[in-house]
């Protein structure tokens, strides 16, 4: 089977708005990340390995430095966590603060024959922190498991049956594990998110677009 194409731009992404729940510090950050990450956990389509930090000067903007570690079977709101991510700061940068954490990890999808696949960054969470506006969470997806059509414009029912219902469970556990509703993101030209999914196609649409030249 080969391995599945990822889309630069999302195929669908969903927001969450924090504010209540995430201080805006790191520790809020993590533990909102924790919640997130535990309820699509749940349903398979993220095992955090990774976490990776940017950093921004108040009142100078970002520094363009990113830290990462890796993250082993531990909560990622626990303090060590916590302790270490404060322990990546650049040291060039003493003041720096965390404005943007980015979960890695690998999720599971099925393909046509009811495979089950392990696939890395197969969900993408984003922790946003804006202080004193807020921080904020978005969940987003590039392939093409969840889309009616795959990449190259061809239906293909199965694989849409077999994992678009599971995305739209997942985004409703994170809204009942939060108490927040997730609100649709942008469209891009690989898909469109509608509701907990990506929308569907036209009735009378028996082919997608091909966008394989844009991956």
């Amino acid at each position: 089977m080969p391995a599945l194409l990822r889309a630069p731009q999302p195929s669908g992404s969903w927001d969450f708005n924090l504010n209540g729940i995430s201080e805006g510090t790191i520790d809020s950050a993590l533990q909102a990340a924790d919640r997130i990450a535990a309820a699509l956990s749940r349903h398979r389509l993220l095992a955090p390995k990774r976490l990776e930090f940017s950093w921004m000067v108040p009142g100078q903007g970002a520094t363009g430095i990113t830290t990462s570690f890796a993250v082993l079977d531990e909560p990622l709101g626990s303090g060590d966590v916590a302790q270490r991510a404060i322990g990546s700061r650049p040291v060039m940068f003493s003041d720096a603060r965390v404005d943007l954490l980015h979960v890695h990890g690998s999720g599971v999808w099925i393909d046509e024959d009811s495979v089950e696949r392990s696939e890395p960054r197969l969900v993408d969470l984003l922790i946003g922190l804006d202080p004193p506006h807020g921080a904020w969470a978005q969940i987003a997806v590039h392939h093409d498991v969840w889309t009616w059509f795959d990449f190259h414009g061809n239906p293909h029912r199965v694989v849409y049956e077999n994992n678009a219902p599971r995305l739209e469970a997942a985004l409703k556990s994170v809204e009942a594990e939060l108490g927040v509703t997730a609100e649709a993101g942008d469209p891009t030209v690989f898909g469109c998110p509608e509701g907990y999914g990506i929308a569907p196609p036209e009735p009378d649409e028996e082919v997608g677009p091909d966008l394989s030249s844009r991956l």
